[in-house]
């Protein structure tokens, strides 16, 4: 939304996001994820401290005080210092795991793939329980959540959770496979054709997301999460 209301005034801002959840390794997700951010602590707390060239010791104790220091700037409190700790130990640990571990490694084919990028999943989702939760009593109770145990009104709410996420991508996928096909069709001798098809793909885009923004709309408002950072 910000990149979009910039463009429209003729300012291009960087990409702050790149597909996180396609992540393989929670390394690769930190690269993907509020980019802007990241790399702001790489280029200022990470390789002031001696980054990856020196020992591996070393290079776990940056990621660490760099993740501490990444959650402190969210809030102060123990549940971002936990969240910071918990997702440096995982940078740091991760490529020692995958010496031992052949479906961690990058050469674990196919099947390596999957179970990296549904592991990297799990992993920040639990993550994301420390950043919501502003205590470890209510972490530890999220974690020992079973979803066989829930009841129907609670099986209620994350199926439309999940419906809402569904609607709300439904757009991004119409439009992958509609620009894949169509740029795989011959070029049309007349190029206002290929405008006009453009057009058309961008509207129906477009129109499914007023849809789902409409039959989706919650009437209570909610701040931005990071006023309060």
């Amino acid at each position: 939304m910000a990149r979009g209301s910039a463009r429209l005034i003729g300012i291009e801002l960087c990409q702050n996001f790149n597909h996180p959840y396609l992540a393989q390794s929670p390394g690769d997700f930190w690269r993907r994820w509020h980019i802007s951010l990241s790399t702001w602590f790489r280029d200022y707390v990470f390789i002031p401290l001696g980054g990856s060239r020196t020992t591996a010791g070393r290079v776990a104790r940056n990621l660490v005080i760099t993740f501490l220091l990444s959650g402190l700037w969210h809030g102060a409190s123990w549940n971002f210092i936990l969240w910071g700790t918990f997702h440096g130990g995982l940078v740091a640990a991760w490529p020692h795991l995958a010496k031992g571990v052949p479906l961690l490694a990058a050469s674990g084919g196919r099947a390596g793939t999957v179970f990296r990028l549904l592991l990297t999943i799990i992993l920040m989702h639990v993550g994301w329980l420390m950043f919501r939760e502003h205590s470890v009593a209510m972490i530890l109770r999220d974690l020992t959540l079973n979803p066989m145990t829930a009841t129907l009104v609670e099986w209620r709410i994350g199926a439309a959770i999940a419906l809402e996420a569904l609607l709300y991508g439904l757009p991004l996928l119409v439009l992958f496979p509609l620009v894949e096909h169509l740029g795989a069709l011959p070029v049309a001798e007349d190029p206002k054709m290929e405008t006009w098809r453009w057009t058309g793909i961008q509207a129906a885009t477009a129109a499914l997301l007023v849809i789902g923004l409409v039959s989706l709309r919650c009437p209570v408002g909610s701040d931005f999460i990071y006023f309060q950072f």
